[in-house]
Parts: C-alpha cells; sequence; structure tokens
C-alpha cells in the first residue's frame, strides 16, 4: 500500500482502525508531497477511529462527492492551467435544436 501512495497525487482513506497501517501509508503520502483526504466516520465505530483522528491532524475532508470532484479537479488542474479537459462549452453557448423544439 505504501508503494501506491507514492504513485497518486491524493490518497483517499476511507476507513482505518486502531492501530492500522493506514497511518505509515498516510505518514508516507504526506512525506512524499501528496494530498490526504479521508471520509468521516461514526464516532462510535472502532473502524473509523483511525479516519477521524487523520482528520485532527489535518487531512481534507470528504463528506460528498462533490468534496471528491473539487479535490481532483484542484489536483490534477490547477487554476492555473485552465479548465478541467472535459469541460465543454456550458448551456449558455451550448445550441441544441432537439432541445429547444
Amino acid at each position: 500500500m505504501v508503494q501506491l501512495a507514492g504513485l497518486t497525487r491524493v490518497l483517499l482513506v476511507l476507513e482505518a482502525s486502531l492501530p492500522s497501517g493506514t497511518f505509515s501509508t498516510a505518514e508516507y503520502a504526506l512525506d512524499a508531497g501528496r494530498t490526504l483526504a479521508v471520509v468521516p466516520g461514526s464516532i462510535f465505530a472502532p473502524e473509523c477511529l483511525g479516519t477521524n483522528r487523520l482528520l485532527r491532524t489535518g487531512a481534507v475532508p470528504i463528506t460528498d462527492a462533490s468534496d471528491l470532484r473539487i479535490l481532483l479537479e484542484d489536483e490534477l488542474w490547477p487554476a492555473t492551467s485552465g479548465p478541467a479537459p472535459w469541460a465543454g462549452p456550458g448551456p449558455e453557448t451550448d445550441h441544441d435544436p432537439l432541445l429547444s423544439a
């Protein structure tokens, strides 16, 4: 798992108990300059104690799909490089005769 952390720009942790090997992977990712993102879990679930601890240490919280989308867009296509490759013209410039009929 540690090797995979070095190949990614963002490491997303879904669950981690205490103790957990996830912490060494997370530390490796941070040392390599990667972004650490975590899905928060229930404070009562043992399998979420580690993920919630990572949040307290500064990991980016991912609470829904839009959080993940925004994070990935920021990481993969920074604002200085323009819009994401799939960002086509918006509805104000798109004209489809079938939709306006």
